[in-house]
C-alpha cells in the first residue's frame, strides 16, 4: 500500500504552555499544579453524557447470558474499541509525519495488521477530501492558560479553506460515526488554545472537523464557524461554573488557591478565541 506524502512543517514548540502529560492515567499537570484534560472537563460539567450500558445488557441477557456474562463481554468490547483506537490513532499520527507505520511490530488481538492499514488508507481519504496541503502539527499537547484546561490536538493543517484543526475519530464500523454535540465543544475547546497559543505566529483557526475513520470507509464533519463561535462563549460559563465549585471543596484533586485564579482569570481575560 502505497500513500501520498504530506508536507509536515510544525509550529515552533512552546515549553511555558506545555503540559506534563501522564500517560498511566491520561491527566495532566502545568506549573505543578493538575489541570483538567478537555474531556475530564466535558464529563464533569455534563455536556458529554456517560454511556448508559443499561438496555445493551438486557439484550445481551434475553439472547441468553447472564448478568455476570454481559458485563464481562461489554468491557472486553470496551477495551477491544480502546485498543483498536490507540493504535489506529498511533498509525494515523506516523503517517501524518510521513513516518514508517511499523506494521511489522506485534499487535493486540483487538486488531489486525490489515484492519490497521484500513484505518490509515481511510485517514488519508479524509484528508484528501479535506484538502490537506501541510501539517503544522501533530498529537499538540497544550494548556490555555486562561480557561485553565488542558487538551492533545490530533492534527492542526493547511487547507485552501485556511488553517484547520482536525481530529481523529475511530469506530469499528462507519455506520457507527455520529457527530455528537460534546465533540463540538471539545473541538472549540481545541481551537481556543492552538489560537492562544500561536497567536503571535499569526495563526487564526476557525474552521474544525471531525474525521470518522474505520475499516469500512470514512466521514467527515466540518462544523459551521457560527456554531463554533456559539460553544466557545457557553464554554466560558461552564468552565466559570467548574471552577466556582472548586473555589472552596478543592474538588477533583483541584487546589482551591489554583480554581481561584482560575476563575479570576476567566472573568477578567477571556476574549474570542483569545
Amino acid at each position: 500500500m502505497t500513500y501520498t506524502d504530506f508536507s509536515f512543517d510544525p509550529l515552533p514548540p512552546l515549553p511555558d504552555l506545555t503540559p506534563v502529560f501522564n500517560d498511566k492515567d491520561h491527566s495532566y499537570t502545568w506549573q505543578g499544579f493538575p489541570l483538567p484534560g478537555v474531556s475530564h472537563l466535558l464529563d464533569k460539567t455534563g455536556i458529554k453524557e456517560p454511556f448508559n450500558r443499561f438496555f445493551w445488557q438486557r439484550s445481551l441477557m434475553r439472547k441468553g447470558m447472564t448478568e455476570e456474562e454481559a458485563e464481562t463481554h461489554m468491557d472486553k468490547v470496551r477495551d477491544d474499541s480502546c485498543l483498536r483506537g490507540s493504535e489506529a490513532h498511533y498509525s494515523i499520527e506516523r503517517r501524518c509525519r510521513n513516518e514508517p507505520l511499523e506494521l511489522d511490530r506485534e499487535l493486540p488481538a483487538a486488531i489486525s495488521k490489515e484492519d490497521l492499514q484500513l484505518f490509515v488508507m481511510r485517514s488519508e481519504q479524509a484528508m484528501k477530501e479535506l484538502q490537506v496541503q501541510k501539517f503544522l502539527g501533530v498529537e499538540m499537547q497544550l494548556v490555555h492558560p486562561v480557561g485553565h484546561y488542558c487538551g492533545t490536538v490530533d492534527a492542526v493543517v493547511e487547507t485552501p479553506d485556511g488553517i484547520t484543526v482536525l481530529d481523529w475519530k475511530t469506530t469499528g464500523e462507519i455506520k457507527k460515526a455520529k457527530k455528537e454535540r460534546w465533540q463540538l465543544f471539545q473541538m472549540a475547546a481545541y481551537l481556543g488554545a492552538i489560537n492562544h497559543a500561536f497567536k503571535e505566529d499569526g495563526i487564526c483557526a476557525l474552521r474544525v472537523a471531525n474525521a470518522y475513520c474505520a475499516p469500512d470507509g470514512y466521514k467527515l464533519a466540518v462544523y459551521e464557524k457560527e456554531d463554533v463561535l456559539g460553544a466557545w462563549r457557553e464554554l466560558q460559563g461552564l468552565l466559570l461554573q467548574y471552577w466556582e465549585l472548586r473555589v472552596d471543596r478543592g474538588q477533583d484533586y483541584h487546589h482551591p488557591e489554583l480554581a481561584a485564579k482560575a476563575l479570576a482569570a476567566i472573568q477578567e481575560n477571556w476574549g474570542p478565541f483569545e
